[in-house]
């Protein structure tokens, strides 16, 4: 089973982790804004704008963990009714795709943008707006800042 954890059950939960998460339109203190994260929001957008990202390393912490456990507890039920036999290569491929796209990724994050870490999340939020699940290979969100602005109050002019 130590086996099967390292060549399977990790890498394939890092994954997972890639492919599907969830957001959040949250109203904050300062803005309307999306975090990203599943169960719990770990990454929003910086409030100075450009390609700058908040993590918060706590939440991504517990994430990793619970996506961890969630193919664990997959593949034991799997293990306990069929004893698996994953070959040395998906263990190995499943790791090149992590190295593949993690590594260039994380490269690229550091190079460009001035991204931001903090243990847990330093903004209040007001409220939810919408949430909703989101694939890889799905567009992201967009904030339609026109529902949240107050509508402008206008005097009806009276002619005698």
């Amino acid at each position: 089973m130590k086996q099967l954890i390292t060549r399977f059950v990790l890498p394939l939960s890092l994954i997972f982790f890639l492919l599907f998460t969830k957001w959040w339109q949250v109203e904050t203190d300062l803005a309307v804004n999306y975090l990203y994260g599943f169960p719990l929001a770990y990454t929003a957008p910086c409030i100075t704008g450009g390609e700058c990202v908040q993590y918060f390393l706590l939440p991504l912490a517990i994430d990793l963990v619970v996506y961890f456990l969630i193919v664990l507890l997959f593949t034991w039920l799997i293990y306990r009714f069929h004893k698996l036999a994953i070959p040395p290569a998906i263990g190995y491929l499943l790791w090149a795709i992590n190295v593949l796209y993690y590594v260039p990724s994380v490269a690229y994050k550091n190079a460009v943008a001035d991204n931001q870490f903090y243990m847990q999340r330093e903004f209040k939020i007001f409220k939810t707006i919408h949430t909703g699940y989101l694939f890889i290979w799905e567009e992201e969100p967009m904030v339609n800042y026109s529902k949240h602005r107050p509508a402008a109050k206008t005097s009806q002019l009276r002619l005698p």
